[in-house]
């Protein structure tokens, strides 16, 4: 049973994020990736409301390539397609298909995990991050190795790191 509603943000606030993400990615100067939205998965496969009844039709199978973005309202499909409780995971993304002889991914996709959208977040602005960093495991990007801290603490009542001389 739902402790809450977990109405995912609209398909139209959740498309602009989608895209926004999109952007984003295609705008690294470094970068030769290049996508841009097309349409959504009813116009694409005839799947009005993906669930984890159906989604077998989406994952596994060759959709005319792209990249296919689901908003799991609820986070259903994560666990009962994927096994993963809701409330661990913000969302998978992986490359499906690609070609062989030059390696691009030619289809990929991002499951976004509603339950995980916070009901005062009702444009979408707290996790429109997580649509960008599960988009970059779709293009095959893992996450990074750090060896070592990445940020430090250093006030001088509490000197957990000696600090960079003149940063306080």
């Amino acid at each position: 049973m739902l402790d809450r509603d977990y109405t995912f943000l609209t398909i139209e606030q959740a498309n602009a994020i989608t895209a926004r993400a999109v952007g984003e990615w295609t705008a690294v100067e470094t970068s030769t990736f290049d996508m841009s939205v097309q349409g959504t998965i009813e116009q694409q496969t005839g799947i009005a409301d993906v669930t984890p009844d159906n989604v077998d039709q989406i994952y596994g199978a060759e959709n005319g390539y792209g990249f296919w973005v689901n908003y799991d309202t609820d986070g259903s499909i994560l666990e009962q397609y994927f096994g993963v409780p809701r409330t661990q995971v913000l969302g998978i993304a992986f490359p499906e298909w690609a070609n062989e002889e030059t390696g691009e991914i030619i289809e990929a996709t991002a499951l976004m995990n509603g339950w995980f959208v916070d009901s005062k977040d009702t444009q979408g602005d707290n996790v429109a991050g997580v649509f960008t960093h599960e988009f970059g495991h779709a293009i095959n990007m893992s996450h990074s190795q750090a060896n070592g801290n990445l940020a430090y603490m250093s006030k001088s009542y509490s000197p957990q790191y000696d600090g960079v001389p003149g940063c306080a």
